[in-house]
């Protein structure tokens, strides 16, 4: 997803008011019709506009035309979707991505609007809620967990990570790779708190008990 604004210069400039303060505005028009208002002192700042309409598509920091610094885009019902740092349009840095509902989706670092580093995430999951099993050795068909805090690459988990239940409980820690449980990783149990043991997976099955706890 790419947010680089192509601007046409519309020829005047008149004041709004933004943030409850009357400012001096640069006002210009999108290729498709959104309509733009650049404004701020130092860092240039803008609120870009749905077409004639008083919906926000975004609002934040801009650089030569493109979203860059901190700045905040909305979706098409006007909810917020992503609050966070750009670099030439590009989510880029620590951000924050939320569901449609409002929901925290995920929050950490991006890399060219995929999450790349530590990050905290949370899968949307079905009406029957958590379904993790209570030794945590089960890997069904879809997130079987409410959390994972850890490492991301290319949008996926990738590296070291914690999976966690609704309750917050602790359901495994361990090794990752292309958003499975990949490598070594011990699993817990609900009941106790405790780990079970350490064990092999591979493409997110369960390969080999290596010790029990």
């Amino acid at each position: 997803m790419n947010f680089i604004l192509l601007l046409i210069m519309n020829g005047y400039v008149n004041t709004a008011i933004i943030d409850g303060k009357e400012v001096f505005v640069d006002e210009y028009i999108e290729q498709n019709g959104d309509k733009l208002h650049r404004y701020g002192e130092g860092v240039d700042q803008a609120i870009l506009y749905r077409g004639d309409s008083d919906e926000v598509k975004y609002k934040g920091d801009v650089s030569n035309n493109e979203f860059t610094g901190f700045g905040e885009t909305y979706d098409d019902d006007g909810k917020l979707y992503f609050r966070g740092h750009f670099v030439n349009g590009d989510f880029e840095g620590y951000g924050c991505l939320f569901k449609s509902d409002g929901d925290l989706e995920y929050n950490g670092y991006f890399k060219n609007c995929e999450f790349d580093g530590t990050g905290t995430f949370y899968p949307d999951h079905d009406e029957n809620g958590d379904t993790a099993s209570t030794d945590g050795l089960f890997y069904i068909e879809g997130p079987n967990y409410y959390k994972y805090v850890g490492d991301f690459k290319y949008g996926e988990r990738n590296g070291s990570g914690k999976e966690y239940n609704e309750s917050g409980q602790l359901l495994f820690v361990g090794d990752f790779k292309d958003d499975e449980r990949h490598g070594l990783g011990a699993t817990y149990d609900l009941k106790t708190g405790k780990p079970i043991g350490t064990h092999t997976w591979e493409n997110g099955q369960l390969l080999l008990k290596n010790m029990e706890a």
